[in-house]
């Protein structure tokens, strides 16, 4: 996202936001993210002063597949994937 014109507008949003109300708490989820301290602090940029914490929760249960029969649908075949190798 950070090398993206998403990632590039929604750093000029937060600067611009950061001038009107410098006390504002910011809020960021994602559970796709490879390297979520990076993020955390691009995030934060606009705002040197305030404290960025990153929380990181356990994952959550494996999903059980074995209800699906027959052909598998192609978004849960790299859903499984993903599984396989998470990133890290």
């Amino acid at each position: 996202m950070v090398t993206s014109k998403r990632g590039e507008l929604m750093a000029l949003g937060i600067a611009r936001l950061a001038t009107f109300a410098p006390t504002m708490r910011i809020t960021a989820l994602s559970a796709t993210v490879a390297r979520p301290d990076l993020l955390r602090d691009w995030i934060a940029a606009p705002l040197p002063d305030a404290e960025a914490r990153l929380l990181v929760a356990p994952g959550g249960a494996r999903p059980d597949i074995s209800i699906l029969r027959g052909r598998r649908p192609r978004a849960l075949v790299r859903s499984l994937g993903a599984l396989r190798h998470p990133a890290t």
